[in-house]
């Protein structure tokens, strides 16, 4: 009988134990996700600095933002500590904002998708909009979001 405590009394130990350990692992990636998207949102102000000594703050939605800089800031956030299904999201996101940049970016695929629907073709079309989807940084974006929640990390 004391064999049988003494052997429960260590397992529930090394169960609470791996329980901890396994909640520490999960709080990590929470936290790696997080830095990531915290240094994302502070990419999306850019700085300007005017003749007159001041700065201007400059948000997405004016016209002097510039996508070149956001992307490279993006491109720059380290995500090795993230899980890697958040790692692959992540850079498809960013990837995807590089090949909006393009010049003509998806004229090719919007032209290949009208011609199959002219011409039936039904792996065209899927391709073509395959392509068209690779350049949608909303979609990419809401893949991140996704990733995100499954580790605990809600974006709002």
């Amino acid at each position: 009988m004391k064999k049988f405590i003494i052997g429960s009394a260590l397992l529930f130990a090394a169960l609470f134990v791996l329980m901890f350990g396994l909640a520490e692992v999960r709080h990590a990636r929470q936290l790696a996700i997080i830095a990531v998207l915290d240094q994302a949102s502070k990419a999306k102000i850019q700085t300007k600095k005017l003749k007159d000594g001041r700065t201007l703050i400059i948000h997405p939605n004016n016209p002097q933002f510039s996508l070149k800089v956001y992307t490279q800031q993006l491109s720059q956030i380290p995500t090795v500590q993230c899980p890697e299904p958040f790692q692959l999201a992540w850079l498809n996101y960013v990837q995807t904002w590089e090949r909006s940049e393009a010049p003509f970016a998806g004229v090719g695929s919007a032209i290949e998708f009208t011609v199959s629907t002219v011409k039936p073709n039904g792996d065209a079309a899927k391709d073509a909009l395959a392509r068209l989807d690779k350049m949608n940084p909303n979609e990419a974006w809401m893949r991140v979001q996704v990733v995100a929640l499954r580790y605990g990390v809600q974006i709002h």
